[in-house]
């Protein structure tokens, strides 16, 4: 969808190409067309459901629909005219039980702010996993949105998502410094946090590779590095486990993490490198036991 509407008249109307026909995940134009925010794209819209009679609540493999985009994208005219011309339920899920304003937590403050403040959507819905607003803005480091569910919504900046996580523990997971400090320094969130499996924000960073994230936990917050998870498992099995040299590295010779705790299957930090094939890893960590 660039924009090319001659060309689109011309292969739905001349030449008959159905436009309700799917890729491979089941999307139609119509969910390329609610994906963008451009001009284009609503009127692209509109020309499906006017012209060439779409159904506007078509559904792809996961159960997501043009409101679904729409709302992610920001594209709030395209949004309005859904619900508000369409008919569209703010109440439409798709297979994970996300409604529209789970989908708009991901990008748009603006929508968040029309869907609750306008239809009066509960910024506390949890989906299947437990997870809500707050938790899909933290990992996708929307801080505006983050301040809005708290400021204005009085959402609970601890709250706890699937298998217990908190938005903190979701920034950590996303690398996102800036806001996982303003979780923090102004909402007081827990740097060591526990999930079900008594995984910190620490534990995240390190599977992910987030070294800036460390650093900031260990060096300016003195966070413990050698809290394991019910599994036995310290930030070093996690980040030998997922090939993350450079936090493997600062764990071993500036936290000085011993290399040769066991955690989860009895297996240390080396041995999980060498069985996940991390070589890089294996190489490293063999010059230190």
């Amino acid at each position: 969808m660039n924009g090319h509407m001659e060309a689109v008249k011309y292969l739905t109307l001349e030449q008959q190409c159905h436009p309700s026909c799917k890729d491979g995940n089941n999307d139609t134009c119509l969910h390329s067309a609610a994906v963008g925010g451009h001009l284009h794209n609503y009127n692209y819209f509109k020309f499906f459901i006017s012209d060439l009679k779409c159904d506007h609540n078509v559904s792809n493999s996961e159960g997501v629909r043009p409101i679904h985009f729409a709302a992610q994208s920001g594209h709030l005219p395209l949004l309005r005219y859904l619900i508000e011309n369409l008919g569209c339920s703010l109440q439409t899920f798709d297979n994970f039980n996300r409604t529209p304003l789970i989908w708009a937590s991901q990008g748009s403050l603006e929508v968040i702010e029309y869907l609750i403040t306008e239809h009066q959507c509960d910024p506390m819905f949890q989906i299947l996993t437990g997870d809500s607003a707050i938790h899909f803005a933290a990992f996708n480091a929307q801080l505006d949105i983050i301040n809005y569910l708290i400021d204005k919504c009085s959402c609970d900046p601890n709250s706890l998502g699937w298998k217990d996580r908190t938005p903190l523990h979701y920034a950590s997971e996303g690398g996102h410094l800036q806001l996982f400090m303003h979780l923090i320094s102004k909402y007081k969130c827990q740097p060591l946090a526990t999930d079900r499996d008594r995984s910190t924000p620490l534990h995240f960073a390190a599977s992910q590779g987030h070294l800036p994230i460390i650093k900031y936990l260990t060096l300016d917050l003195n966070c413990d590095p050698m809290q394991t998870d019910i599994y036995g498992n310290t930030p070093l099995h996690d980040a030998a486990r997922n090939g993350h040299l450079e936090v493997v590295k600062f764990l071993v010779e500036d936290l000085h993490c011993p290399t040769d705790k066991r955690g989860s299957c009895h297996m240390t930090p080396l041995e999980w490198a060498i069985f996940k094939g991390h070589f890089h890893i294996v190489k490293y960590l063999a010059t230190r036991s």
